[in-house]
């Protein structure tokens, strides 16, 4: 219990930071690094490299920007695949079905 009571008001400080747009990094003095991007529609399967390297495989998830009139059954098989240090794949859907997709991405 002391030491969480240390830990207290104690933060993992941000030792580099990166924005452009809605786009951004961030790495931790932990060497904990998060990174959020905006993919544009074009239906196709789309490769994504990170701004910043990890040294693990990092956790992804990508979230699609949906238009208020699209229609569909599922968004089965739209998830990140192919998974590295250094990037991720998925299929983006058409334009007029989203605006465009986001991902965060967050490990070591």
């Amino acid at each position: 219990m002391e030491w969480f009571k240390s830990q207290l008001g104690q933060s993992d400080k941000v030792m580099e930071e990166w924005h452009e747009g809605v786009e951004f990094y961030r790495v931790y003095a932990s060497g904990f690094i998060e990174q959020v991007g905006y993919v544009t529609p074009h239906y196709n399967w789309t490769d994504v490299t990170f701004r910043k390297a990890f040294t693990n495989i990092p956790y992804v998830n990508v979230s699609h920007n949906l238009k208020s009139d699209a229609s569909f059954g599922s968004l089965g098989g739209y998830n990140p695949m192919n998974i590295t240090t250094t990037g991720f794949r998925f299929w983006s859907l058409q334009d007029s079905v989203i605006h465009g997709s986001f991902f965060y991405a967050c490990g070591y």
